[in-house]
């Protein structure tokens, strides 16, 4: 029974079916961590919500204003995605005024500040007030008034979507004892959330280890080549752009293989467009880093190199007002830093 039990595990159908449950928690865990709670869904509002949208960076006193059809009872968070720039110190944080109220209400039914520093950490924001049990159909308005914007801690709203989210919270005794009630929310849940970009890019890097296990393994390499192809016109367009184009060629003598290029795509993208908020991410991204180069036979110097390159690309970003692209840029180098760091202590032992 125990031999049997070994060789179950080490088969490969013990191993893909890990990968795909490891992706599958993942996946639910971070649409969790991003509605807040599990017993909270969240529904993405169209631009057309907000009333004077625009892109522009706050000045001092400037309103912020919008409203919105509540989709469910229960409501009790909005989300507003900030666009952030070179962060202040403390003492320069702007400050934030928020009211909520219905349509039809004559006074203000919330109304709090808040520290603007706040938003640097989660720049898709959630403003949470207590809970309206009898929302579902209502319209409500709010408003965002920055109080001490100077031109050192100055935001804008982003202009990816979603901008605007409201959120419901739903009785997990009653779902645990209403069965369609629970299978309603679910399919809420994970449509809604399956719509946001940040969700949708955290799953995929989920699915990275189990798809580069087929691909070692299975026919799948003849998949992984066209992608990896296309990876690589990715990179020779950029040789000819005027800014990256010297860090390309740079970055083209020293390495890359295979599925390094893919990897490399998969990084820019996150600087780039995506700048999530997810250590998890991180680790699944190093560990098929390195996996991948050890694979490979490659060295720790193309870890090195990579970290040294996007160190490079921070004061560009800087140049162009794209703080916190920089400030992402700078996280992804010191993570390679790191695992050339780990890669290099590996590879003097194996010399030993």
């Amino acid at each position: 029974m125990g031999r049997k039990i070994k060789i179950f595990l080490g088969s490969k159908v013990f191993k893909v079916s890990l990968l795909l449950a490891l992706w599958l928690i993942l996946t639910i865990w971070y649409v969790v961590v991003f509605d807040t709670s599990f017993s909270i869904w969240s529904y993405n509002h169209p631009n057309s919500d907000i009333k004077n949208l625009n892109f522009n960076a706050f000045y001092k006193g400037e309103m912020f204003k919008g409203q919105f059809k509540a989709q469910d009872n229960n409501l009790g968070i909005i989300s507003i995605r900030f666009q952030t720039y070179i962060r202040p110190p403390y003492s320069l944080e702007d400050k934030l005024l928020f009211k909520l109220k219905e349509r039809s209400a004559s006074k203000w039914y919330y109304v709090n500040t808040y520290r603007s520093g706040l938003i640097y950490d989660v720049p898709f924001f959630p403003f949470g007030f207590p809970q309206i049990k009898d929302s579902k159909g209502k319209t409500y308005e709010f408003e965002i008034t920055a109080l001490n914007t100077n031109s050192v801690n100055r935001l804008s709203i982003s202009d990816r979507y979603p901008v605007l989210q409201s959120k419901y919270k739903y009785s997990r005794k009653e779902m645990l004892q209403d069965k369609k009630m629970l299978i309603r929310f679910l399919l809420i849940k994970f449509t809604n959330a399956f719509m946001i970009p940040d969700v949708v890019f955290s799953s995929f890097v989920y699915l990275l280890p189990l798809a580069f296990y087929l691909a070692w393994i299975s026919f799948l390499k003849k998949i992984f080549k066209p992608i990896t192809d296309q990876s690589k016109k990715i990179i020779e367009k950029l040789n000819n752009n005027v800014i990256l184009g010297p860090f390309i060629r740079l970055f083209k003598k020293i390495f890359v293989h295979n599925l390094d290029y893919f990897l490399v795509i998969v990084v820019f993208v996150d600087i780039l467009m995506i700048q999530l908020v997810n250590d998890v991410v991180y680790v699944v991204i190093l560990i098929l880093w390195m996996f991948t180069l050890r694979t490979y036979g490659r060295s720790s110097k193309e870890s090195f190199a990579f970290g040294l390159l996007l160190i490079a690309l921070c004061p560009v970003y800087l140049m162009k007002g794209l703080g916190p692209t920089a400030e992402k840029s700078a996280v992804w180098a010191y993570l390679f830093l790191v695992a050339g760091m780990v890669q290099a202590l590996i590879e003097r032992k194996s010399e030993r």
